[in-house]
This record gives C-alpha cells, sequence and structure tokens, in this order.
C-alpha cells in the first residue's frame, strides 16, 4: 500500500508503525499516536485480532478525532458490518488495496465524493453507511510496485521469518535456526485456482494470479543486495501451480548465480517429478 501511494504520487509523505513486529505495549501504542501528525491512518489485519484492532481505533479516534481511519485486510473484508457497527472505522478498504488506497486518498485530497471509489464502505455524514461498487481483482501484479521494504523494521523480519526453522533439512543433513541466516518473506502470486471451502480464497473469489518470474527474481536481488538475506520463503499458497513460471524463476537463480536459497509450500498432485 504505501510503495503504491508513493508512485502515485511522491508528495504524500508515508509513515510505517509496524506494531505486528514490534509488539510495542499499548501505552507505549497510545504514546505514539498521540504525538503522532497525519490526515489520514490505515490499519488492519485478520479477523482474530479484532478486539485489538477496536481498541487501537479508538485511541486513534481519542487523540484525532478529525483524522479519517480507514481499515483494510481480512477485518474489514470479512466482517465489513460489525467493523462499521462497533468501531471508530470510517472507511473500509473490501479486498485488495493497492488501487483502493490510491483512489480513496485522491478523492480526500481533492474533497471528491467517496461513492466514486470502488471497493469501499464509508459513513455519509449522515449517521448512515454507504457501500460503492465492488473493487475488481489486480489481475496484472507486475503492475505494482515492489514493497518499501526500507520503511519496515527489517531486523525484526529478517531473523523471524516464517520457513526458514525448518527448511530443507534433508539437503545435507543439518538443521539449520534462524541465528544462520538473514531470511525474507516474499510474496508471488495471489488467490489460487482450487476451491477448498475451508480456505479463505473461496469466500474472498479472486481468481489465481501470479507475478512474473522476472519481477520475483528482480526483488529477491534488491533483497539480497540492500539487506543481505540469504533465504527467501514464499508464503503464496501454492508456489508451483504454475509450473512454466517456477521453471523459469529457477533459471534466472542459478543463471546469475544468486546466492539465495528458498523454499515454498505446494499441493502434492502438482508435483511431477
Amino acid at each position: 500500500i504505501a510503495a503504491a501511494l508513493r508512485e502515485r504520487e511522491p508528495g504524500w509523505e508515508v509513515e510505517v508503525y509496524d506494531i505486528n513486529a514490534l509488539r510495542p505495549p499499548r501505552e507505549e501504542v497510545e504514546a505514539f499516536i498521540r504525538d503522532a501528525e497525519f490526515d489520514v491512518v490505515g490499519t488492519g489485519g485478520i479477523v482474530t485480532i479484532y478486539k485489538y484492532i477496536k481498541w487501537l481505533l479508538g485511541v486513534i479516534r481519542k487523540h484525532h478525532p478529525e483524522g479519517k481511519i480507514v481499515v483494510g485486510g481480512s477485518c474489514a473484508t470479512s466482517i465489513p458490518q460489525i467493523m462499521m457497527d462497533h468501531t471508530e472505522a470510517d472507511i473500509l478498504c473490501i479486498g485488495e488495496g493497492e488501487n483502493t488506497a490510491v483512489e480513496l486518498l485522491d478523492a480526500i485530497e481533492n474533497g471528491r465524493p467517496l461513492d466514486e471509489v470502488a471497493g469501499i464502505w464509508f459513513r455519509d455524514g449522515n449517521g448512515g453507511v454507504r457501500r460503492t461498487a465492488p473493487r475488481q481483482a489486480i489481475k496484472k501484479l507486475d503492475t505494482l510496485p515492489h514493497p518499501l521494504w526500507e520503511l519496515f523494521p527489517m531486523e525484526v523480519y529478517t531473523a523471524n521469518p516464517i520457513g526458514a526453522v525448518n527448511i530443507n533439512k534433508w539437503d545435507d543433513g543439518k538443521q539449520r535456526g534462524n541465528d544462520a541466516r538473514k531470511s525474507m518473506n516474499v510474496l508471488s502470486s495471489r488467490g489460487c485456482p482450487y476451491k477448498c471451502t475451508f480456505c479463505y480464497h473461496d469466500f474472498m473469489g479472486a481468481a489465481y494470479r501470479h507475478r512474473s518470474a522476472e519481477n520475483v527474481y528482480e526483488e529477491i536481488v534488491f533483497l539480497k543486495d540492500k539487506f543481505g538475506i540469504d533465504y527467501v520463503h514464499f508464503i503464496d499458497d501454492c508456489f508451483i501451480i504454475n509450473r512454466k513460471n517456477v521453471m523459469r524463476f529457477c533459471d534466472l537463480m542459478i543463471r546469475n548465480d544468486v546466492k539465495v536459497e528458498w523454499g515454498c509450500a505446494g499441493r502434492v498432485n502438482v508435483m511431477t517429478e
């Protein structure tokens, strides 16, 4: 989201306060919010942290009664009515947020009606809640800028990856832990072609889309050069669905001798050898 906003309008000042990574106590969070200066604040998360988000929005409203509060993520998308009925959210971003965030901030800055922005719920100022037309999923993921990792506490992310604790234990018989490497998570696709009823993809309804091998390769090289990572964990639900793209990615990594190991999740029925 930050990268999309910065790309659209370099004059927009974007700051990230990463509560999930830093895990500060609530008093510290409130002190940060009290002293912060902003026109719009965006937050979000998975639905299991609803109570924390509700508290957080209350603190933001307490110290910035005139600020615009935007919420995205699965909390906004899966329980929008609850969010509007029981929290201080002004606007909800439903589904993918990059294009919505850009259009929303442009509308706020220029005083345009919010009902011109697809993919949101918002308070109309008369005690009511309005919802706009659904936002279409982003089909060409390569059009999105790479994340602005420099805005995040990378020392936390590179030391606490999802997949680096037990990766490739079988390749040389050794078990590597977090202290042995600098790792980072990368998302190379969105959506899923399968329709498992227990999974949120079926609820979201977005088709499977993937970034090109070249686009993913460029991000990994950037992460290695900028932050010194030597392991990447792909957090795609099924990285190996598109065999041609995976093989192209592997070819780029091998041909350019990029010294980064990687791991991923997949499905047995997609494996060919």
